[in-house]
């Protein structure tokens, strides 16, 4: 067919469309298979030479309206961090789709105290081994003793730990119950600040603040496929690509005190104050006669005495600590805590980000220890046996 001249084709232009495609349909049939093996050679070298972060799939829980870890998705996985993947940690999501190396529905049926721990990520602690996490720390403390359960997902708000302490009490009838709270957790509890699907978010005007309807969460299909590529992977949560455009834009960044964007927090700490307090008297509410312990999280500039910007947000933790009182929960302040740890020779945190290190979980679990056995724990379980029925395999959010 090449020499057939379609209409309207000069000689000249015919000549070149001719020579263009006897270059590059050869080419192209060079390039493709060369291409296609290097992205199989990727894949092998990103599985194990370099191995690309794995990290648990979520899920939305329907009838309890949250979010969760899909225990019929990837059970277990490596959690790696940079570039060259130094930082390693082995994870496991447990029968309730928790991150925990115990599955939780024995626990139900237990006539032993039970303790549940609520959070973030610092309570999912993908960062650490699962056995080094602070609640497997405080198992280990307590045992014989009690029984230990967390339930923490990354991004989670203060809000949604109002959520969790009220799913805590019906799903397994804890006689103890800590929530750990950080800096960034009062302006992500809005709605109008950072909008969350799977997660209870709050609407503040003037004094009066409202719990919004919980806005369900459906995974992305297409997410799901290009996240069993550890190509993908590595290039996504290894390499950071995505803030690439952001470095070409030569966009400023945000100006961070911890893990809080300071611009942030600032234009909403109105509302942040009006907020606090309401969720601190819920979670008393809903824990009823149990112990309820609020741990507040160090600034890590303070601690180390670097002094990066913590100080713009220095007002959150007696905020957090003195609203917790006053609605009756027993506080416990991380900062002298941690500050110990360090004098002591020992960084609380890793050292590529603000999470805590083995170290620090170990000094925050002994702290929730101390706490919990102040304020009488452990004693006699609220309920002999919690339950003789085990719930539904999963909440069907997949």
């Amino acid at each position: 067919m090449l020499g057939i001249r379609p209409l309207g084709y000069t000689p000249v232009l015919w000549g070149i469309a001719v020579g263009i495609r006897r270059v590059i349909v050869p080419l192209v049939g060079i390039t493709v298979p060369t291409l296609l093996l290097c992205l199989g050679l990727a894949e092998v070298a990103f599985r194990t030479l370099v191995p690309a972060s794995e990290v648990p799939y979520i899920m939305y829980d329907p009838q309890a309206r949250l979010l969760r870890f899909d225990p019929q998705a990837k059970k277990e996985g490596t959690f790696t961090v940079g570039k060259a993947a130094r930082h390693r940690s082995h994870w496991r999501v447990n029968d309730d789709g928790w991150i925990s190396e115990i599955d939780y529905r024995p626990l139900r049926r237990s006539d032993r105290p039970l303790v549940a721990i609520i959070g973030d990520s610092f309570i999912e602690a993908l960062q650490v081994d699962v056995d080094q996490s602070v609640s497997s720390v405080l198992r280990r403390r307590l045992a014989g003793e009690a029984d230990v359960l967390s339930m923490g997902v990354s991004g989670a708000p203060l809000s949604q730990y109002l959520h969790l302490v009220r799913y805590a009490v019906q799903e397994y009838d804890p006689d103890a119950i800590v929530v750990n709270v950080v800096q960034n957790d009062l302006s992500e509890s809005l709605r109008s600040v950072d909008s969350k699907k799977g997660t209870l978010q709050l609407e503040v005007e003037g004094d009066r603040v409202r719990e919004l309807p919980i806005l369900p969460y459906r995974p992305s299909a297409r997410a799901r496929l290009l996240r069993r590529s550890a190509l993908v992977r590595y290039l996504w949560i290894n390499a950071k690509i995505q803030t690439i455009g952001r470095r070409w834009r030569r966009a400023k960044p945000p100006v961070y005190a911890g893990n809080v964007v300071v611009s942030r927090v600032s234009k909403y700490r109105s509302q942040c104050e009006a907020a606090t307090p309401y969720l601190m008297r819920e979670m008393r509410q809903a824990a009823g006669d149990r112990i309820l312990i609020v741990a507040m999280n160090a600034m890590r500039d303070d601690v180390y005495g670097t002094q990066t910007g913590d100080s713009l947000i220095a007002w959150i933790p007696p905020l957090v600590l003195c609203s917790a009182e006053d609605a009756g929960a027993t506080t416990l302040d991380l900062d002298p805590v941690f500050r110990e740890l360090f004098r002591d020779g020992a960084r609380y945190t890793l050292t590529y980000d603000g999470h805590w290190s083995p170290a620090g979980h170990r000094a925050a679990a002994a702290a929730f220890e101390t706490t919990l056995r102040s304020a009488g724990f452990p004693h006699p379980p609220v309920r002999s046996v919690r339950s003789t029925v085990d719930p539904p395999p999963d909440g069907g959010g997949h």
